[in-house]
C-alpha cells in the first residue's frame, strides 16, 4: 500500500529548470526541460532527460557533501479557457530519482520536494490542484 502523506494527483505541466550549486548559489547549470507528471501539496514528480549537466548533478556537488537545489518554472493553465498559461516559480530540491527506460525523452523520474514558493504562486498550485 501506498504510505505517503499526500495524495498525488496526476497532471502533466511542462517545466523549465536550472540546477543551483548548493555551495554557491550563483552558480547555475544551463536550462534543462521536463514534465511534472504527479503533484502534491509539498512536491512533485518531475521527468526530465538528464540528471546532470556539465559539473552540476541534479541532487549534490561534486564532493558530494552538499546538496544543490534546483530553480523551477512551471507552466499551469489559467482559469479561463483561453489555453494560456501562467508560470509559477518554485525552490526545491531532489530526494530522489530514478531511470525508466520506457520514455525516449524524459527517462528520468525525479522526486522533487518544494522549499519556497511564494504565496501567490503557492495559491495558483493549489487552485490547480483543487480543480484537478
Amino acid at each position: 500500500p501506498d504510505k505517503r502523506k499526500f495524495k498525488r494527483l496526476k497532471v502533466s505541466l511542462n517545466v523549465k529548470f536550472k540546477i543551483i550549486s548548493g555551495e554557491d548559489p550563483t552558480e547555475k547549470s544551463p536550462e534543462l526541460t521536463g514534465i511534472v507528471k504527479d503533484i502534491t501539496s509539498n512536491g512533485f514528480c518531475l521527468e526530465a532527460g538528464s540528471v546532470q549537466i556539465g559539473r552540476f548533478h541534479i541532487s549534490h556537488d561534486s564532493s558530494m557533501m552538499t546538496k544543490n537545489r534546483l530553480g523551477m518554472e512551471l507552466q499551469i493553465p489559467q482559469e479561463e479557457a483561453n489555453r494560456s498559461f501562467d508560470t509559477i516559480y518554485v525552490l526545491g530540491e531532489a530526494i530522489w530519482y530514478d531511470k525508466k527506460d520506457l520514455n525516449f525523452q524524459y527517462p528520468y523520474y525525479i522526486g522533487i520536494r518544494i522549499l519556497e514558493i511564494a504565496e501567490e504562486d503557492k495559491s495558483k498550485l493549489d487552485a490547480l490542484m483543487s480543480n484537478l
